[in-house]
């Protein structure tokens, strides 16, 4: 296991307009790295959409492929050679249909990025510009940049797409606005306890302001900021069998991280094997979300079921690339969970099997099997978000 925790973020914005976006991210996690591709079709939009999707799909394969390879010993280069072999040109213009980005981090907490036909990538130590060796090779007639180096505590990089570079209204090139403003924007803008998601979400949103709120081409941030794991322990639903209650509880407190109960049956079994009470705050007027509840020894307790499907909706947003902040900062039950789950980079969810009788009857929505679902596709979105997550059936 790391010693640092690659926490990761994406953002991307469609040109204005446009409903698909041309650029692509994937993340793949292997047994000793966590790979990172962003690739920027061709043009904008539709076209642009269509024409990366094949690059999509080797991004895919390359980031599957290189945990394989270079577990065997291969070079980073031979396996995006294998990648560049496939990848079109445009005949009229004499560019690649998709350009790329990828970081690929160490468990010896080395980081790799290569990059090809992007902007340069930016690396902020102690939340300034610093200086890292770019290396230019050449790998089947294309022209690779890399970079390799060892990460610290807090360090911060960040890539993005073209879109992001010169960013102005009336679709023309903002001189004011290339890559030293921007390092010199996020200098001015860092601040130790910033996450990588606020990060990005920063740079996306000057970005945004700089075109008029009608960016003329797609734009992606993606951010890696390399911290110390937290973890974070989330119990909801109680144990199939009640005899197991205490025995589940026990091990849930006694863990390290942050401890969450959802589910009112549930905080009842934990607040009884605690000795305390539960403390609920005012419901807040005309808001759909059930309040959130206190109880000593425990980080948070909220409802389950809806509130998790408020929490869904926001992990699904943040894995889509979309700003969700300004939903973040809210104070209900489903932002501040939500604001847990992100934040978090180990999660260990005790998913209780119980069925709850109030949810069987006929109309209701709430079923068991709905239940499960929801915590499995919860469970699948983090670790796509690049967290490491386990869900333990009780």
């Amino acid at each position: 296991m790391n010693s640092l925790f690659p926490d990761i973020a994406v953002v991307s914005r469609n040109r204005y307009t446009e409903e698909l976006c041309g650029d692509h991210v994937e993340l793949q996690k292997g047994d000793n790295r966590t790979i990172l591709v962003m690739a920027d079709g061709l043009g904008s939009g539709v076209k642009a959409n269509i024409l990366s999707t094949m690059t999509n799909i080797l991004s895919t394969m390359t980031a599957k492929m290189l945990s394989t390879m270079l577990a065997g010993g291969m070079a980073l280069e031979e396996a995006i050679g294998c990648m560049l072999e496939t990848l079109p040109v445009c005949g009229t213009r004499n560019i690649a249909y998709s350009t790329f980005t990828i970081a690929a981090m160490d468990k010896d907490d080395y980081l790799t990025i290569i990059e090809y036909d992007n902007p340069p990538f930016l690396f902020l130590r102690d939340g300034r510009p610093h200086h890292v060796e770019r290396v230019t090779k050449t790998v089947h007639n294309r022209q690779l940049i890399r970079s390799r180096f060892q990460v610290q505590e807090d360090d911060v990089v960040l890539f993005y797409s073209d879109g992001v570079l010169y960013a102005g209204t009336e679709m023309q090139l903002n001189q004011d606005w290339t890559g030293p403003d921007i390092a010199e924007f996020m200098q001015y803008m860092y601040f130790p306890d910033y996450s990588a998601r606020t990060l990005v979400n920063i740079l996306m949103d000057r970005v945004l302001e700089l075109y008029g709120e009608k960016p003329y081409d797609d734009s992606t941030v993606c951010g890696i900021k390399f911290r110390k794991r937290a973890v974070l322990n989330l119990m909801i639903g109680p144990p199939h069998d009640p005899e197991e209650d205490a025995g589940v509880v026990k091990e849930f407190l006694q863990r390290d991280g942050y401890h969450i109960v959802c589910g009112g049956t549930t905080a009842d079994i934990v607040a009884s094997h605690l000795g305390r009470s539960i403390v609920c705050e005012p419901a807040a007027a005309e808001s759909e979300i059930p309040p959130v509840c206190h109880l000593e020894g425990v980080d948070l307790v909220t409802e389950g079921v809806i509130t998790v499907s408020y929490v869904l909706r926001n992990i699904r947003e943040t894995f889509a690339g979309q700003d969700i902040e300004e939903r973040l900062r809210k104070n209900d039950a489903a932002a501040r969970l939500s604001r847990y789950l992100l934040d978090a980079t180990d999660i260990f969810i005790f998913a209780g099997s119980a069925v709850n009788p109030a949810h069987q009857g006929q109309g209701s929505q709430f079923s068991f099997s709905y239940k499960m679902r929801q915590l499995e596709e919860l469970a699948e979105l983090l670790r796509r978000l690049g967290k490491d997550v386990v869900l333990h059936y009780c």
